[in-house]
């Protein structure tokens, strides 16, 4: 059923490329494609990784044209499983021009909107869209642990849709 209709949505959007930016989100892609390969339509398919240190061994599928890595870290685990030269590229993690230019006024402004304080070094944790793990576990643990090494911090916990984390 699943097959059937994504199969029926590529072929009426008809891409030029398809692009995976989730280690579970390849399997049927790939599958179509093939389908529609077999019928003389050939869309590459690639995968962007964005762990950045460690990722699951799901992000390294042999069925990608190519698989973008954002560290040598995991450009040396994309060759472990499997991925060669042509099929794995290091490219770095993809994100739009204003991230990149972040200015002085610009982080005293987010430091304000999240009431945060203005010459105190922040902690960043962050659990991915849905806050997923021991989010709440990692958060306490760190925030304990900041409190015994600076006299002086602050955490922010990047829980994205968790709402059992949030609270």
């Amino acid at each position: 059923l699943c097959f059937k209709n994504f199969y029926k949505f590529m072929k009426s959007f008809d891409p030029d490329l398809v692009i995976s930016v989730h280690p579970l989100c390849q399997h049927l892609p790939l599958k179509v494609l093939k389908k529609m390969r077999n019928e003389q339509r050939k869309i590459p398919f690639a995968v962007v990784v964005t762990d950045l240190a460690s990722a699951h061994p799901t992000w390294f599928n042999k069925g990608a044209d190519c698989t973008y890595v954002p560290t040598g870290v995991l450009l040396n685990v994309a060759c472990k499983y499997g991925l060669n030269g042509c099929k794995v590229r290091l490219s770095g993690l993809p994100l739009r021009p204003q991230f990149w230019k972040i200015s002085k006024s610009n982080k005293m402004y987010a430091r304000s909107k999240l009431n945060l304080q203005r010459n105190i070094p922040i902690a960043v944790i962050v659990g991915g869209g849905d806050g997923v793990g021991r989010l709440t576990e990692i958060a306490n643990k760190s925030a304990e642990q900041l409190s015994n090494d600076l006299q002086l911090s602050q955490l922010v916990v990047v829980c994205g849709r968790n709402e059992a984390v949030f609270n």
